[in-house]
């Protein structure tokens, strides 16, 4: 899904209610190539990223239904 704070990339973890009985969503965050820590940048990384590849951080946001622009089907290969 896409939500409206910078146009940004997110995974939906889970739907929760808050106490005002309004849906919030928690939001993993989805990182590119560009926005990745320097240390984990390199060929292979880059290479990935221009097939499309992105990253999940080990960051959450909550937001509200309100702020998501469109949604975005994404599909997860598993590797080993």
């Amino acid at each position: 899904m896409i939500y409206d704070i910078d146009n940004k990339l997110g995974r939906l973890r889970s739907i929760l209610k808050n106490d005002d009985d309004q849906y919030q969503l928690r939001i993993q965050k989805i990182i590119n190539y560009d926005n990745l820590p320097g240390n984990f940048k390199g060929t292979l990384r880059q290479r990935r990223s221009l097939e499309s590849e992105v990253w999940l951080k080990d960051e959450f946001q909550i937001i509200t239904t309100s702020q998501i622009s469109k949604k975005a089907s994404v599909m997860f290969e598993f590797q080993h």
